[in-house]
């Protein structure tokens, strides 16, 4: 049985989310969100590849009922409510993420949520949410170095207590 999505990069294969929406958007039929990446030099490896690939007609986009970033959004919906109530069977977590997505004006059906999570499952969901937005955030992901570290130790709260807020009123 093929695997769906073979010809796709693996999240793993993507360093940004931005890259991630890119090529997501591409492969849906919607490259204007690829083409500006490009043109502005910011796409990934992943993304010129997948450009050269559409230019060429390797891959061909398709035009799902719904977009991938929907379908995510519906299975980090339904690990929220897992998340906040465990002892919830599968089905009424599914039922009330159905409920969910109605009360916000958009038709979903339970099958439509079961196929969100078997693309998306937890370990996919979580690798997701982790990606930086952007190649500025993925250097604030790294660790500290060891004497930011050791400053940061020995000074006075006072002074962390203004670091914290300027980047809370930045943010």
């Amino acid at each position: 049985m093929k695997k769906k999505g073979g010809t796709e990069p693996l999240p793993s294969a993507v360093r940004t989310s931005d890259a991630l929406y890119s090529i997501w958007s591409a492969l849906e039929a919607n490259p204007k969100q690829l083409a500006a990446r490009l043109r502005q030099g910011d796409a990934s490896k992943a993304e010129m590849a997948l450009a050269a690939n559409l230019i060429e007609a390797i891959i061909k986009p398709r035009r799902p009922r719904s977009s991938r970033e929907e379908r995510l959004i519906i299975a980090e919906h339904v690990r929220w409510i897992e998340r906040l109530r465990p002892t919830f069977p599968r089905k009424k977590v599914i039922r009330l993420t159905v409920e969910h997505f109605k009360d916000r004006g958009q038709r979903i059906s339970a099958r439509h949520v079961y196929n969100a999570l078997a693309e998306f499952d937890r370990i996919t969901v979580a690798r997701i949410n982790r990606l930086p937005e952007n190649e500025n955030e993925r250097g604030l992901a790294r660790e500290p170095n060891k004497r930011l570290r050791k400053d940061l130790e020995a000074c006075s709260r006072d002074l962390l207590y203004e670091i914290i807020e300027g980047l809370l009123d930045r943010a």
